[in-house]
């Protein structure tokens, strides 16, 4: 047991990301293995460029960035996302014992922006049956599917179902 216990903390010195098939090995070899990679630790630090955002690890919240953790080596997904969920960013990152592993993230849009024009003067919108300014708006929003209204007093309604993509710049033009 000690001595696979060294062998894999060397295989792990050597190669932060080793992995092997967990179905082909006994389960008390796989606990040796945890046990050392849980024993050796590295340094994650997290920046980015929108204030608060969240840092999953392997799609696990560890807290905001900036964020500095210690961590078992490894190689590991490293998602950082904007509190709106308009921006994110996903980077693979391999953690080193005793090292410590920077990530500086420009974090990508991932929104979408409706543009509305339109007559007559103090035309007024709905998304989703909420009230929005009135026209022109330039909104951003999720990706996703909408219901827009366009309506002013004296005219009929107009109404444009909407499906915004990651992205996407939608325009409409109402009448």
């Amino acid at each position: 047991r000690s001595k696979a216990a060294k062998a894999f903390r060397d295989s792990l010195e050597a190669d932060p990301g080793l992995e092997f098939p967990r179905a082909e090995i006994k389960e008390s070899v796989a606990s040796i293995y945890d046990a050392a990679r849980a024993s050796m630790k590295g340094t994650l630090k997290v920046k980015a460029d929108r204030e608060g955002a969240l840092v999953l690890l392997d799609g696990k919240e560890i807290g905001k960035a900036p964020l500095e953790r210690k961590i078992p080596v490894g190689r590991y997904k490293v998602m950082v996302r904007s509190p709106s969920k308009l921006h994110i960013k996903e980077v693979e990152a391999l953690v080193r014992v005793g090292k410590t592993r920077t990530l500086e993230l420009k974090l990508n849009y991932i929104g979408a922006r409706l543009v509305v024009s339109g007559a007559p003067a103090g035309a007024s919108a709905t998304l989703d049956g909420n009230p929005t300014d009135m026209l022109p708006l330039n909104m951003e929003l999720k990706p996703g599917s909408y219901k827009l209204v366009v309506q002013a007093p004296g005219y009929t309604p107009e109404r444009f179902p909407l499906r915004l993509k990651p992205g996407e710049t939608r325009q409409v033009s109402a009448r």
